[in-house]
């Protein structure tokens, strides 16, 4: 079955020259009869290929582009990419650390958000082309990263905007209680169920680890003072007497 074909018009056409990721839907000429979530073929007002797109009819992104290249949008497309953006991370990986393994566009998988605590796996789907497909990004995740188990946090608000339910379920495993995490010389407990985000505020976590060998451990009373404290809700800091 030949692929939907959506077409924009001059302004989108433009904005797609400069390498933006998204189309705006008053750039949209003809949806085509799209459904929201379907992977689509994004074409010029004269109909030329530019690229494979996600498409979505509740917000005011109205396509997200995946690739560029004329090439099947499928699970195999999905497990490179993934692969990709694990590799991306080499080092950060360790078996009692936490690292975000998938930033949405910033990987190159629009929607998708995927962070690891010390072998637990917690997805968001931010948006309908990839929620209809969490259950092969859980089997992807689960044969690349082996992991306890993996966590679906369907809570963000900016699902609202797409039409997608708020939602908070187990892909792998068993609901976990807190899990233990260490970034450099800090050691905190995250609530990868009711916690911030997913648990916690991982795009700091840099800022901790630089600020670790100055504050001393978790167990120390300055260990509290990092900048990671404030912006994480979810974390429960491991004192000497717990």
């Amino acid at each position: 079955m030949k692929p939907t074909r959506v077409a924009i018009g001059r302004k989108g056409f433009n904005w797609y020259r400069t390498g933006h990721a998204w189309i705006y839907r008053d750039d949209v000429r003809d949806t085509g009869g799209a459904k929201s979530g379907d992977v689509v073929d994004l074409c010029d007002e004269r109909g030329r290929f530019l690229a494979k797109a996600f498409y979505g009819d509740r917000s005011k992104i109205a396509l997200r582009i995946l690739t560029r290249a004329n090439e099947p949008v499928d699970c195999s497309f999905l497990r490179r990419r993934i692969e990709e953006a694990i590799r991306r991370r080499g080092g950060d990986l360790i078996p009692d650390g936490a690292c975000r393994l998938v930033f949405s566009e910033g990987d190159l998988l629009p929607g998708l958000i995927a962070d690891s605590y010390a072998g637990w796996i917690v997805l968001q789907a931010l948006i309908p082309g990839m929620d209809c497909r969490i259950e092969g990004i859980a089997d992807i995740f689960g044969e690349l990263c082996k992991p306890h188990g993996i966590i679906c946090r369907n809570d963000a608000s900016a699902r609202t905007i797409e039409g997608l339910p708020i939602e908070k379920k187990m892909l792998r495993g068993e609901r976990p209680g807190l899990i233990e995490v260490r970034e450099g010389e800090i050691r905190y407990l995250a609530d990868l169920w009711e916690g911030h985000k997913t648990g916690a505020y991982l795009r700091r976590s840099p800022c901790a680890q630089r600020t670790s060998p100055a504050t001393g451990s978790a167990t120390s009373p300055r260990a509290r003072e990092t900048p990671l404290m404030p912006c994480a809700s979810s974390i429960a800091r491991r004192s000497g007497s717990t």
